[in-house]
């Protein structure tokens, strides 16, 4: 059975045309977007059969590996690794752009137990305040 999710509309999502994002991710999805990033996909719905919450992202104008690879392994892992498996950070490589809307380049995947979306999210948004200080 699939449940239905809330939804809002984030207008600065896909170049301005927007998007609608599950309230429950909009906030990471909001952070990571703040971070440089742009955001391809994100949601609660089911991934494979984990249940992960996840949130999907590219570096814009750029294939970025140095800069997804250093945002998930060098500054968000040292704040969530004591949550061990209950969160998955991944890069991914698209060779060729997608009908989905995922560019060519380097993906990062940060998959999170539902249980624990609030603490990542958390801990992203106190991080990214203090960079934009």
């Amino acid at each position: 059975m699939k449940t239905t999710h809330k939804t809002t509309f984030m207008s600065e999502l896909n170049g301005g045309t927007g998007a609608d994002v599950d309230v429950e991710v909009m906030p990471l999805v909001k952070f990571v977007n703040k971070l440089g990033f742009k955001t391809v996909s994100s949601g609660t719905e089911e991934i494979g059969s984990n249940g992960f919450a996840h949130v999907a992202f590219v570096k814009a104008d750029s294939s970025g590996y140095s800069e997804v690879a250093d945002f998930l392994f060098g500054q968000l892992r040292p704040m969530i690794e004591h949550l061990g498996h209950d969160v998955r950070l991944e890069v991914s490589y698209v060779p060729v752009e997608q009908p989905c809307g995922c560019p060519q380049g380097y993906t990062g995947w940060i998959l999170v137990d539902p249980a624990y979306l609030d603490e990542v999210t958390k801990r992203v948004g106190c991080w990214m305040e203090l960079l934009l200080k």
